[in-house]
């Protein structure tokens, strides 16, 4: 589900899987500046252990994350009803 309408969403997960524990989805695309970013408390998160972030639209704010964190780029395939998946280590 895209939390496109409450901008973040939080899923505990009912059992510990590789050692995360909950699931933050956030969806930036609606976020225009970076006091709108704050607004979400977003430090409070990212503070959290053992946690899984996925971040739609995180592009709009590269600045925001640290060094640490893994990227993953999905984007639309030349050929119809594919994707294609980029992880940077």
């Amino acid at each position: 589900l895209s939390p496109s309408f409450s901008l973040l969403n939080s899923y505990p997960l009912t059992q510990k899987r590789q050692g995360i524990c909950d699931v933050i989805h956030m969806d930036w695309y609606r976020l225009n500046s970076k006091v709108e970013l704050e607004m979400l408390d977003l430090e409070f998160y990212l503070e959290k252990k053992n946690t899984l972030f996925l971040i739609e639209w995180a592009e709009k704010f590269p600045y925001t994350f640290p060094r640490q964190a893994k990227h993953l780029k999905m984007s639309f395939s030349s050929k119809q009803e594919a994707r294609d998946l980029h992880i940077d280590f």
